[in-house]
Formats: structure tokens, C-alpha cells, sequence
């Protein structure tokens, strides 16, 4: 008997939650790849190190207002390897946020909201948790190229004069990255 209203709570909480199994892409997310809800757990894996992502994340949630709470920080030799946030909105709970690091560049995130969570709220923090790791990541290598390429001498300087054609084309971006 038990076991019988075991399973179909079960089978409740999974309609009421409109569980998804597998990987499904997500609208806000699914310019970035993709993400997994698993009943209430979003879950994403960013091609970063753990200590950008847990950057991005704090600034994530602190540009979206939010209240957040280092509630527990798991470390092994000396390394953090796991970090969990408590996320609060004005109204209350919003959602447990919970960083593993994988490797030195893949860091799993995943962001639990409850069962009858703000699944909407849920991806608007993971879109923005990828949007700054995604920022970051590029403006570093965009000041990489630039380095490299005010390291070496200037491709645009010659020893014949420039003729003016009267119109300003505007910067020459990426010129001498070839």
C-alpha cells in the first residue's frame, strides 16, 4: 500500500512540475547550448573555470537584485570543489545554486527552485550566469589578440605615405590578426 501511494505521488509531482528527462534545449538558454531540467533542477555544464563561473554567478545574481547566501563551501587538498548559494528574491525562497568544479576549464551548475518553483525565474538566472561567464571569456580574448598584436611591430606603418581619400572608413578591426 505504501509503496503504491509512493509511486503515485511520485507520478503527481512529476505532471505538476512538467518534468522533462534528457536534455532539452531552453529558449533563454538555448543560444549557449544546452540544459537540463530534471523535476525541479536546472542543470548546465560552462566551459570555464570554476573560479569565473563562481564570479560570474555572484555577479549574476547580485545585477539581478537578488539576495545571496554562501550556505555551504566543500573543499579537498586546500581546493574548493564545491560551492551552494541560497538565492533570495523580496518575496522569499527563489532557488539553491550549487557550483562543482569538474576540471580546470568545465565547471556544473545547477540551479534547484523547488518543486512548484519559478522555473521562468530559474533560466532568466542561468541566461545570465552564461551571459557574463560567455563576457568574460570573450573580453579576455579580445585583450589577448590586442596584446598580441600591439606585442609586435605595426603592420599599418610603412615607410610610403597613406593617400587620403577624403572619407573616414572608420577603425580596421582584426587588421594584422591574419
Amino acid at each position: 500500500m505504501r509503496i503504491a501511494l509512493l509511486v503515485i505521488l511520485t507520478v503527481a509531482c512529476l505532471v505538476v512540475s512538467g518534468c522533462t528527462l534528457g536534455l532539452a534545449p531552453i529558449a533563454s538558454v538555448a543560444n549557449f547550448g544546452y540544459a537540463a531540467w530534471t523535476g525541479s533542477r536546472l542543470k548546465f555544464v560552462e566551459d570555464a573555470s570554476f573560479e569565473n563561473v563562481t564570479m560570474a554567478a555572484e555577479r549574476a545574481l547580485v545585477g539581478l537584485d537578488l539576495d545571496v547566501e554562501l550556505t555551504t563551501e566543500l573543499t579537498t587538498d586546500g581546493v574548493v570543489r564545491t560551492r551552494v548559494y541560497q538565492v533570495r528574491s523580496e518575496r522569499g525562497d527563489l532557488a539553491i545554486l550549487r557550483l562543482v568544479r569538474l576540471s580546470s576549464t568545465m565547471t556544473n551548475v545547477s540551479l534547484d527552485v523547488g518543486i512548484l518553483g519559478n522555473r521562468p525565474a530559474g533560466e532568466l538566472i542561468a541566461d545570465h550566469i552564461r551571459w557574463y561567464t560567455d563576457g568574460d571569456t570573450i573580453r579576455a580574448s579580445r585583450r589577448a589578440a590586442m596584446e598580441t598584436l600591439h606585442s609586435g611591430p605595426d603592420p599599418r606603418e610603412s615607410s610610403e605615405p597613406e593617400e587620403s581619400t577624403g572619407t573616414d572608413s572608420g577603425p580596421d578591426f582584426g587588421q594584422g590578426l591574419l
